[in-house]
């Protein structure tokens, strides 16, 4: 080999070093711009969850319709299925 192929070799293979090297950065995303995860940034949004649950915990639903009269006298209407015959073992096969 001549002295051109080597550097030629050299350079394609540093180029593909970089290369795969950008791209693994790219995609596991270790770019710094990500925010870290802190113990305030947690605990801020378990306070935000807290005072949610809070808001809910005064709710109350009206429970009276499930006693009602009407509400007993309604009966199921359910039709049976029946057995559908198969179709073909392979769809995409040819006719």
């Amino acid at each position: 080999m001549n002295k051109k192929n080597i550097i030629n070799i050299i350079v394609i293979g540093v180029l593909v070093f970089v290369l795969f090297g950008a791209g693994y950065f790219y995609v596991s995303g270790k770019g710094g711009n990500e925010l870290p995860i802190t113990i305030s940034g947690v605990a801020s949004t378990t306070q935000k969850f807290q005072a949610l649950a809070m808001q809910l915990s005064p709710l109350s639903f009206n429970t009276d319709i499930l006693s009602d009269a009407r509400f007993e006298a309604l009966h199921e209407m359910s039709a049976p299925f029946t057995d559908v015959q198969k179709g073909r073992i392979d769809p995409f096969a040819p006719f």
